[in-house]
């Protein structure tokens, strides 16, 4: 767990990787700021007499020089004066969690929540009593990360009341205040806090003092649902890190009290093998796993959805002979996969992409499998109507067929597999009872 540098070390880290506000931040600021829906709602909050601030992950990503994938904001108003600004200006609004101070504006079908400031009385994890406030920096307290707990204003002046921009520069994540308190409000910080660490550091630096806050709260995760703790480590094995974040969060007992009891150092390596490969967070839970059993644990403790259990079934049972599959082998997959749902191929696509990413295969032939036009099998039962009744016979009959026609490389045509049709009915029955002979058609 101790792989904290020490303080020499740390400062000359810093000053290596400390950079300025750069140009591509300055742009996205200019971008985010000046769209017409922020404008929109700034201008009618002044109107009105209210301050309206970017705040938490909006701000955040724009220190970063990341386009913010929501805009988040807040302000000193009300939730019920914030709704009469709304409507007294024609904006559509709903109000999905007034009880917590929130109000979402939609202008041109884009959601935008404003939030009330507020202090959070008596937190219970992710619940918690809410008290409104007029204080931008008693709003920013409860925060857990010093880089959530920016705001900016509409005019881009930045309110940074913890550090908040400089750790990111250090790439650093700090909790705010005293980090045994931040965690004991809701346990699942722990893993926010590896998830931003992700994010913002390229290193597996931490403070020695955070880990072991942690590590000594690390067992009220127990305590955290199987829905919020997946949602969290989905992301963080999505991170360029996640080998590093997962030994660290083993190192501080984390990994073992959210289910993940069983890892070892050989677990690790092949995280980090596959995830030179792919960044799906399936693929990367698989390399953490011995077999498909472990799975079915997780699928009921975290409550992963059936197309993840789907995907992860997949990649466990075929990881045992992956290595000695080509490429033909995983056209066939996608050809016995293929269906009229689109949707049915796009995750049948999917599947047989990220098993290829988990083999390391080329990367030229997975990209070209994401956009391969699946061919269809040119013959049903109703081709072969009248030479057999329907039935299992014509079942096991068509399978050999397709399994003949994709050997050829999906070459065979109608016409050749019906005539390799007829020559199987025509032919004597093997003595297993086969229809198929083992020699049945050339091109």
């Amino acid at each position: 767990m101790k792989r904290a540098l020490d303080s020499v070390q740390q400062v000359r880290h810093f000053l290596r990787r400390t950079m300025a506000t750069s140009p591509l931040s300055a742009q996205v600021k200019e971008e985010i700021l000046n769209s017409p829906a922020v404008k929109r709602l700034g201008e009618i909050f002044e109107r009105h007499g209210w301050e309206l601030r970017l705040v938490g992950g909006a701000v955040r990503d724009i220190i970063m020089g990341r386009k913010p994938k929501d805009i988040d904001l807040a302000s000193p108003a009300t939730p019920h004066q914030i709704l009469h600004i709304l409507e007294s200006e024609g904006i559509r609004n709903i109000p999905t969690g007034l009880q917590h101070g929130t109000v979402v504006a939609a202008i041109d079908h884009v959601p935008y929540e404003i939030t009330t400031l507020r202090i959070d009385v008596n937190p219970r994890g992710r619940h918690t009593d809410v008290q409104f406030t007029d204080s931008w920096l008693l709003d920013a307290e409860r925060r857990d990360l010093t880089i959530n707990a920016m705001s900016m204003d509409l005019h881009g002046r930045l309110y940074d009341y913890f550090n908040g921009r400089e750790h990111i520069q250090q790439q650093r994540v700090v909790f705010v205040g005293d980090a045994d308190k931040r965690i004991k409000e809701d346990y699942l910080r722990i893993l926010r806090y590896f998830r931003f660490h992700g994010r913002v550091s390229q290193e597996p630096i931490h403070c020695q003092d955070t880990l072991q806050a942690i590590e000594a709260n690390a067992e009220g995760l127990r305590s955290v649902s199987g829905e919020r703790i997946w949602s969290e480590l989905a992301k963080i094995l999505q991170c360029e890190q996640a080998a590093d974040l997962v030994r660290t969060m083993r190192a501080c007992n984390v990994t073992q009290t959210i289910g993940l009891d069983h890892l070892a150092g050989h677990h690790l390596d092949e995280l980090a093998r596959v995830h030179r490969h792919t960044t799906n967070a399936m693929s990367n839970l698989c390399a953490l796993l011995d077999d498909p059993a472990q799975l079915i644990l997780l699928v009921d403790r975290w409550h992963l959805s059936g197309a993840e259990r789907q995907m992860g079934m997949f990649l466990l049972e075929l990881r045992p002979r992956l290595c000695g599959l080509t490429v033909q082998d995983f056209e066939n997959m996608l050809v016995v996969r293929a269906s009229k749902d689109p949707r049915v191929v796009a995750a049948a696509r999917e599947m047989v992409c990220e098993a290829m990413c988990y083999a390391a295969a080329d990367q030229r032939e997975i990209a070209r499998l994401h956009t391969w036009e699946i061919p269809s099998f040119p013959l049903s039962g109703k081709d072969l109507k009248g030479a057999l009744p329907p039935g299992p016979e014509m079942g096991v009959l068509l399978g050999a067929l397709k399994n003949v026609w994709m050997q050829s490389r999906f070459t065979l045509t109608q016409k050749q597999l019906r005539k390799a049709a007829a020559m199987v009915l025509s032919a004597p029955q093997q003595s297993d009872g086969s229809p198929l002979p083992t020699c049945v058609v050339s091109a």
